[in-house]
């Protein structure tokens, strides 16, 4: 019997495509045969760049909109018997559609934006208490029924990369902890004076080897880092996402916001502690950490929102350094 030609539909955003890594390693576990392709857009290929799980890559040209009936062709010629459309969007849900694969697996329509459940013809059915977004993910293979396997990552990562991070990050002293500044989303935002003021406790109290990562949008706050100590190596807007896991791996201890570097984090295997405000932890949390969140209990959060509609991002305001060193100090309590 044929194995079956299997279309991955999530174009991003970066956490979200490292959380859909385990269903794909599951997929390819249960069938080394099966043929997968993964539709995503260039900020995340990265993360897919060099996986043994996938046979091939479409990339979505985002900014060259006229390639996109190219695209379309592209996937269409692979005739695929199972397209998942894990990214719930118009979008998404029109390259499923448009990929012409017999079977349109998307989920439930309460879990659905922008019309998609009308582009899938097989839904997730729906769970009242369905988990983090990476336990959403692996229902599509439960839906399958594609036996259960561990829940692995495997990113790749090419050994001039870990020879070069190891390098980097000889110096630094354990604990060594990585606090990642920003997010894509406001609301995700905490203050960057207070991670500055957080790295700073925890190296007096702990002679923690600290390190800073962030994108290039996170100028001013790594001239802050700069100027305020020679101790602290900053990475910010210096990496690419594979140099970034490869630094991540190395760390004992990552903190940061709701962002995708958090959970990239997680897949090379390094405990989080996040720092949650407008988003649910309960659904978009670290996977196996979400017991180390840090999140004040407000009566209007989580609100899920992308900005604050109070404007007063109380969320994150009202959670204080004093907060996070606690939780901090907890983790490293139980790993020293």
């Amino acid at each position: 019997m044929r194995s079956q030609r299997i279309l991955i539909v999530r174009l991003g955003a970066i956490g979200d495509v490292v959380n859909c890594l385990p269903l794909l390693n599951r997929l390819k576990n249960a069938d080394p045969q099966r043929y997968i392709a993964w539709a995503v857009e260039p900020k995340a290929y990265p993360i897919l760049e060099g996986h043994r799980s996938i046979d091939k890559i479409f990339l979505f040209p985002r900014k060259e909109p006229w390639k996109i009936p190219q695209f379309i062709a592209q996937i269409r010629q692979q005739r695929f018997d199972i397209a998942l459309d894990l990214q719930r969007i118009l979008k998404s849900g029109l390259i499923t559609l448009f990929s012409k694969a017999p079977v349109r697996l998307g989920f439930d329509r309460s879990r659905c934006k922008e019309g998609n459940g009308l582009f899938t013809n097989q839904k997730i059915p729906s769970h009242p208490h369905s988990g983090v977004m990476l336990e959403q993910f692996l229902e599509f293979a439960d839906l399958l029924k594609v036996p259960p396997s561990p829940v692995e990552w495997k990113i790749a990562i090419p050994s001039e990369i870990h020879s070069w991070a190891d390098k980097l990050l000889a110096p630094l002293s354990h604990p060594r902890i990585a606090i990642h500044l920003g997010a894509s989303k406001p609301a995700n935002r905490w203050r960057s004076e207070r991670y500055l003021e957080l790295a700073q406790r925890i190296q007096k109290n702990w002679g923690a080897g600290i390190l800073f990562t962030g994108g290039i949008e996170e100028a001013e706050a790594s001239h802050k880092i700069k100027n305020s100590s020679n101790l602290f190596l900053n990475l910010v807007g210096k990496t690419n996402l594979k140099q970034t896991a490869a630094v991540l791996q190395r760390c004992d201890l990552v903190i940061g916001g709701d962002t995708g570097p958090i959970h990239l984090a997680v897949a090379m295997g390094t405990p989080v502690v996040t720092l949650f405000g407008a988003a649910n932890p309960q659904r978009t949390g670290p996977y196996g950490y979400t017991s180390w969140v840090v999140r004040k209990d407000l009566f209007c959060s989580p609100c899920g929102q992308r900005t604050c509609p109070l404007k007063t991002y109380a969320c994150l305001e009202e959670l204080r350094v004093d907060d996070v060193m606690g939780k901090v100090q907890s983790f490293l309590q139980n790993v020293t």
